[in-house]
């Protein structure tokens, strides 16, 4: 197997250093155990791929449960605030012409 070393860099499921240790372990061994650790790597890498898609999946989720939530708010206390300010607002110019034409 003259891709042995090359095969090992591409998985992801392991870390620098169990890579080089591999590679180096496996110098003597038959191309049939390369290919038995290959497989055990593939299979690694299927289990991080399953693991990962699943907390993908909970993590949009929870975006998707705290926007909905975003939203309930922007719908009804916020705009119930944003009502009672511009009724302020207007309240109070109101007032200040009253204010004002008494003056005349």
């Amino acid at each position: 197997m003259k891709d042995f070393a090359e095969l090992v860099q591409t998985f992801t499921c392991i870390g620098d250093e169990t890579k080089q240790k591999i590679i180096y372990s496996a110098k003597d061994l038959s191309d049939e155990k390369k290919a038995k650790v290959i497989e055990v790597l593939k299979k690694g890498e299927e289990k991080k791929k399953a693991l990962k898609d699943a907390f993908d999946t909970k993590m949009l989720e929870h975006v998707e449960k705290h926007l909905k939530e975003v939203d309930d708010f922007k719908r009804g206390p916020l705009r119930k605030a944003f009502r009672e300010a511009e009724e302020f607002d207007h309240t109070a110019e109101a007032k200040a012409a009253e204010d004002l034409l008494k003056d005349l």
